[in-house]
């Protein structure tokens, strides 16, 4: 048993002291920034991060400003948001073995879940984390289903969305009329950003619905629907392009008309 504990003791000795100074440069520049994320020192670690990863962080938070959602001014205040919530108290701090390529390395580190692997690239004779990759591939995970990803952010492409002004879309048609009768009832989309994409209009002694008054068309924010219908009692419902929907039951419409705004405040309780 000493024997192999002794053994054990020089092959780690061993390995240690054929360390290439490039080897130990990598490993001291994670360990700094292991230690900044400890501490909580974003700023620190972000000074650490590769020039293109930095440059991602500003971009996406240009984005997020553009897009009505900040998370702070550049890139250094956007990675701060982003790992303020985070538990950074567990870093791994075994190195199972660093490898140099030129002005490139790769850390791989022993944690619970298995090995992690770490880029690292030599700018300006100082090793810095690569964590581009990682941070848009997780990104992009969360964004699954959502029709767009980090780079649509970026490329001020997200579907329905202006790339001018970083709002919702009008889409849709800003006048629609149908039905027939001798009743007017004026539908006005106030909901700002949001399209209406289906509207009901049925007597209120029926348990259906019926057809969408629509039809093919949606009414975009601004726009009116004019439904023609006969005198009556009418339960009126209009859905918008997220599901939300906005009624009205028991209307008296008469020869006058019936004229309605809808807005936010008349959103449906779940």
């Amino acid at each position: 048993m000493r024997l192999l504990v002794i053994g054990a003791l020089f092959a780690l000795l061993l390995a240690t002291g054929c360390a290439s100074p490039e080897q130990k440069a990598v490993s001291d520049s994670y360990e700094k920034i292991a230690t900044a994320l400890e501490d909580g020192d974003f700023s620190t670690a972000f000074d650490n991060l590769s020039s293109n990863t930095r440059t991602f962080l500003d971009d996406l938070a240009e984005a997020l400003t553009f897009y009505q959602m900040p998370m702070g001014a550049d890139g250094r205040e956007l990675f701060g948001e982003m790992l303020a919530e985070a538990d950074m108290t567990d870093l791994s701090r075994t190195i199972k073995s660093v490898t140099v390529t030129g002005s490139n390395a790769t850390v791989v580190t022993e944690t619970e879940e298995g090995d992690e692997t770490l880029q690292f690239v030599l700018e300006d004779g100082k090793w810095c984390l690569d964590f581009e990759t990682l941070i848009r591939d997780a990104m992009n995970e969360g964004l699954d289903g959502s029709g767009f990803t980090v780079q649509d952010l970026i490329d001020r492409t997200v579907p329905g969305m202006d790339p001018t002004t970083g709002g919702a879309t009008a889409g849709g048609a800003m006048s629609v009329t149908a039905g027939s009768g001798s009743c007017a009832v004026t539908i006005v989309n106030g909901l700002g950003n949001w399209t209406i994409y289906y509207a009901y209009i049925s007597p209120s002694s029926s348990d259906d619905w019926g057809d969408d008054v629509l039809g093919s068309e949606t009414l975009a924010p601004g726009g009116t629907l004019t439904m023609m219908t006969d005198p009556g009692t009418y339960d009126i419902m209009l859905e918008d392009e997220d599901g939300d929907t906005y009624s009205r039951y028991g209307v008296e419409i008469t020869s006058a008309g019936y004229a309605w705004e809808v807005t936010l405040a008349d959103l449906d309780a779940e």
